[in-house]
């Protein structure tokens, strides 16, 4: 007797694997449909760089003195390494 229901109730369990793939197959695509159809968003404004050669020449004492204090540091640190 327990055996039989426990048949019955596996064959059901196995009846039942068909719909529950086609129900997560489903709710995927509907996910997949709905994500598609919704607005972007608008794209952020980006400042483009500018390569070396094409920003303005600065040559105040500030700037001369920051790069020479950033060279002293690097080779500084190449000498610790």
């Amino acid at each position: 007797m327990i055996q039989r229901v426990l048949h019955l109730f596996l064959r059901f369990l196995l009846f039942l694997v068909p719909f529950t793939a086609l129900f997560v197959l489903g709710f995927v695509v509907v996910s997949f449909v709905s994500a598609q159809l919704e607005n972007v968003p608008a794209a952020p404004e980006v400042v483009l760089l500018q390569p070396a050669s094409e920003q303005p020449l600065d040559i105040s004492p500030e700037t001369i003195e920051r790069r020479v204090m950033a060279l002293y540091l690097r080779t500084q640190q190449a000498v610790l390494e």
